[in-house]
C-alpha cells in the first residue's frame, strides 16, 4: 500500500441530486456538509469543493453514483491537484460483508458503501439489517446477521414520484419539490405531494415487514435492526413507526472505515477485487 501524508482525507458522497462530504482525521469524522447542485454541473461543484479543501486535505475517497464520465474527470482534477484519488466501486466482498449480487460491481457503489457501514455498525449485535437509503430513489437491501447481503430493491423517491405524475397530467404548474405530511388534501396540489409523501411512507413500511416476516422469518429470535438514511429520511420519519434508527452521515461512516482499513483494494482495481 502507498505511503499516505498527514493532510485530512476528503470523503465526498456524489450522489443524483447533492454533494455531500465530511473531513477525516486522526479518526474524528467532521459533521457532513451538503449541496445541491441545482443549476451548476456536479463535476463543477466537486471542483469548487476540491479547490477550497486542497490546503488542509492530501487524500480524496469517492463514492459516486453518475457514471465513469463524472469519476474519470474528478480523478483528473484531484490528481491535478495533487491528491491521491481513490474512487470506491462495489466488490464481491469487503471484511464479512458478501455482495448478493451475480455482478458484484452492478450494485450501486453508493449502496454498496451504505450495507457495508451498516454491516460494521452491527458487528457483534447478531442482528440483521435493513438499510432503507431515501435519495432521488429509495433503496432497501436486506442483510443477514452472518454479513450475506441477501439483496434488495430500488423505488422512486418522493420528488420521482411527483415529478412522473405530473407529466402525465395537465398539473404542470404544480411545485415537484415540495412537500406536505397532510394526510387528506383539499385541492389537487396538495393532493399529489400528500399522495407521494405517503406512498414511500406506506411502501417501506410495508417492504420492511415483508422482508421480516419472509426473508428473515427462519430465526425470529434473531432481531432487525432497521437503519434509514439519506437526504429524504428526515421527512419520512415522524409518519414510519417506531424502531427506524435514522443514521445521516452512514455513507460518510463506510467510507471512514474503508479510508483506514481497506483503501488498498482500490489501489489497483483490475487486480484487487475480491472475487
Amino acid at each position: 500500500m502507498m505511503k499516505m501524508n498527514r493532510k485530512k482525507t476528503l470523503l465526498i458522497d456524489a450522489g443524483n441530486s447533492r454533494l455531500k462530504w465530511s473531513s477525516l482525521e486522526h479518526g474524528q469524522l467532521s459533521l457532513q456538509t451538503a449541496i445541491a447542485y441545482s443549476d451548476s454541473l456536479p463535476i463543477n461543484c466537486y471542483n469548487d469543493l476540491i479547490n477550497t479543501a486542497q490546503k488542509e486535505h492530501g487524500i480524496i475517497v469517492l463514492v459516486s453514483v453518475l457514471g465513469q464520465t463524472f469519476i474519470d474527470q474528478a480523478r483528473e482534477l484531484s490528481e491535478t491537484l495533487g491528491f491521491a484519488f481513490y474512487s470506491i466501486e462495489s466488490l464481491a466482498q469487503l471484511g464479512k460483508l458478501k455482495n448478493a449480487y451475480h455482478a458484484p460491481g452492478q450494485l450501486g457503489a453508493d449502496r454498496f458503501v451504505a450495507i457495508f457501514a451498516a454491516d460494521a455498525q452491527n458487528a457483534g449485535n447478531d442482528d440483521n439489517t435493513i438499510v432503507i437509503d431515501c435519495g432521488t430513489a429509495v433503496t432497501i437491501d436486506a442483510i443477514a446477521a452472518n454479513g450475506q447481503h441477501l439483496g434488495g430493491l430500488i423505488l422512486p423517491g418522493q420528488n420521482l414520484c411527483t415529478t412522473s405524475l405530473l407529466k402525465g397530467t395537465a398539473q404542470l404548474e404544480l411545485n415537484a419539490e415540495k412537500t406536505t405530511t397532510e394526510l387528506l388534501a383539499k385541492d389537487t396540489h396538495q393532493a399529489i405531494l400528500s399522495g407521494s409523501y405517503y406512498g414511500i411512507v406506506g411502501a417501506i413500511e410495508h417492504i420492511c415487514s415483508c422482508i421480516e416476516k419472509r426473508v428473515f422469518a427462519e430465526n425470529k429470535q434473531q432481531k432487525c435492526t432497521k437503519i434509514i438514511c439519506g437526504g429524504g429520511a428526515e421527512a419520512l420519519l415522524p409518519q414510519l413507526p417506531s424502531g427506524y434508527r435514522h443514521v445521516p452521515d452512514l455513507l460518510m461512516q463506510g467510507l471512514k472505515i474503508i479510508s483506514e482499513k481497506h483503501l488498498d483494494l482500490w489501489e489497483n482495481p483490475a487486480q484487487t477485487r475480491l472475487q
